[in-house]
């Protein structure tokens, strides 16, 4: 079978029963396929290439012709026009792309706001050599005082009960980094913006989370904001009831602060709850690369992760956390993980072998689907970026990688062709019943899925027989997938998971607090405040889940309305 898409060749065999692809240029001069995933684009390629694609692959073909573009690029937020060699060089990555021009771009595709100016610099700041002290503006052409809102006016409404948006923060919090260490505010004004920034993100979702995750780090990094900001991060995840705990203590994972590290080091000896070690373990990964601890903090954690990935009695999610976490420690400590510890990572590196040659051939084909879907010719256009970026998604053993590739391809056209790829493809049996190869797909919907792919996830949910793991991380993903489900769906859910109805199926689920806390953190996004007074008022339910209803029911009303915005 062969067919054409924007002036490529793509061949498709049929092979003994499988399915192979090879894919040329139009001339056929290209390298294989398979030879381009090995290559993992770098920061300002991804930035580049996610300009590129939201250009070449808008619905008004005229604006694939860069000359028409860079034309028309004078007006609008950018007062200056941009030559075409310049745009060019934006969209291969050779120059870095300054704030304006982002958001011009958003203006000409007319793209939701701060879509891709907040997916780039949360690219640029997640793959950045190391964390980054705030000294001054955290990029180029940052606001200034006389931008938008006055800083007095957004500190009021950020310390009152104003509805803010998620841009609000993000000028506020550059602000605050422009200033430096001349921003001199009463601590409890750092503490307060701190926590009420910390309280809408976790409830937030896309644009609005990516807003104020970022802004959340400026603070980290503020010479003087920083110590209210992990403050009130290690306050947030001592609540156990609170949503999003899991995700705030791996938020700190980005300063060098010795308080941040010292907190995440006593989280690996005696931790508050089962989802702040969960944290612990995937900000470790990231603060061991950057020499966030002392030696003697490293012979904790190694101690501790590996009787976390030898322990049959931990959740899946937390042994491989606890593995990868060993393969990143120094070879000195993991010498000391014992012979135990050596068996299991030499298993997890012959199961990950036998597995890189079908899912490469996978992840070539879900492209290639994707690509077939643009009906209409690029001439001279050739696609590199979408293999290696998708083999990253669904392939990578770190998590926060897989999720911020996800981030950027939801920042691009591909965003619904990939989702309807994924969750075609996911509802196999076979794949269900593999959770090395379920998960990380299911873990794409995160950001790529949207209301089409629900359906799935809510099957996933309530469907007897499937793997433990698969059905907890379709229930982890609920929230973010869609927005609202059926009246059916969540008697049920609350039915089989909260209360209890005697059915086995979920049986496993309704044990699992971090499940119980999903369900319920679906309810509150979705808005279902009968269900969560229903919950806390019912003596049946389990304590962990009536109180995270009792935090939810007690959030104040303008955090749940910023967060949205």
């Amino acid at each position: 079978m062969q067919r054409r898409w924007t002036g490529r060749r793509i061949d498709c065999v049929i092979d003994g029963g499988q399915e192979t692809a090879a894919v040329g240029a139009g001339r056929g001069d290209a390298a294989p396929a398979r030879a381009a995933a090995d290559r993992l684009p770098g920061r300002r390629a991804r930035v580049g290439w996610m300009l590129r694609v939201n250009r070449l692959f808008h619905p008004d073909a005229a604006w694939s012709r860069l000359g028409v573009f860079a034309g028309a690029f004078r007006g609008g937020c950018s007062p200056r026009p941009a030559a075409t060699s310049t745009v060019s060089r934006w969209e291969t990555g050779e120059l870095a792309v300054p704030t304006t021009a982002l958001r011009r771009y958003e203006e000409l595709l007319e793209l939701p706001p701060s879509l891709l100016d907040t997916t780039a610099r949360t690219l640029l700041r997640y793959l950045a050599p190391g964390a980054v002290r705030i000294t001054g503006p955290p990029r180029a052409d940052a606001p200034s005082a006389g931008d938008g809102p006055p800083i007095e006016d957004l500190l009021d409404a950020a310390t009152g009960s104003t509805v803010l948006t998620g841009r609000d923060w993000e000028t506020l919090t550059d602000l605050l980094a422009a200033a430096g260490p001349s921003a001199v505010m009463p601590g409890r004004v750092w503490r307060e913006i701190s926590a009420r920034l910390v309280r809408e993100m976790v409830i937030a979702d896309g644009t609005a989370w990516m807003l104020r995750f970022e802004s959340l780090n400026t603070l980290l990094n503020h010479p003087r904001g920083a110590g209210a900001a992990i403050g009130a991060c290690i306050d947030f995840a001592g609540d156990e009831s609170g949503a999003g705990v899991l995700e705030v203590v791996c938020a700190l994972d980005n300063t060098a602060s010795p308080e941040a590290s010292i907190f995440l080091a006593s989280q690996f000896r005696e931790p508050l709850h089962a989802r702040a070690r969960s944290g612990a373990l995937l900000a470790s990964l990231r603060k061991i690369g950057y020499g966030h601890y002392t030696s003697q903090q490293l012979r904790t954690i190694a101690r501790s992760a590996a009787e976390t990935a030898g322990s049959v009695s931990e959740r899946r999610y937390d042994r491989t956390l606890a593995i990868e976490l060993i393969r990143a420690l120094p070879p000195a400590l993991t010498a000391t993980a014992g012979r135990d510890m050596t068996r299991l990572l030499r298993e997890a590196e012959l199961q990950q072998a036998q597995r890189n040659t079908p899912r490469t051939a996978y992840t070539e084909l879900l492209a290639l689907r994707v690509l077939g879907g643009f009906g209409r010719e690029i001439p001279g256009y050739e696609e590199k970026l979408l293999i290696p970026l998708i083999a990253e998604m669904l392939h990578s053993p770190d998590a926060d990688a897989r999720l911020f590739v996800s981030c950027l391809l939801n920042a691009t056209p591909f965003a619904a062709p990939v989702a309807a790829q994924i969750a075609q493809d996911l509802s196999a049996p076979a794949t269900l019943r593999d959770p090395g190869r379920a998960l990380p797909m299911l873990d794409a919907l995160r950001f790529l899925g949207g209301q089409r792919q629900r359906a799935l996830i809510e099957r996933l949910i309530l469907t007897p027989g499937l793997p433990a793991p698969v059905a907890a991380t379709a229930l982890h993903h609920l929230a973010h997938v869609g927005r609202d489900s059926s009246p059916a769906f969540w008697s049920a859910a609350v039915a089989h998971l909260i209360v209890g109805d005697g059915r086995r199926a979920q049986a496993e689920l309704r044990a699992d607090p971090l499940a119980v806390h999903d369900l319920v953190y679906a309810l509150g996004r979705a808005d279902q405040d009968e269900y969560l007074a229903a919950i806390r008022a019912d003596p049946r339910v389990a304590a962990p889940a009536r109180a995270a209803a009792r935090w939810w029911l007690a959030l104040p009303e303008h955090v749940r309305k910023s967060s949205a915005l």
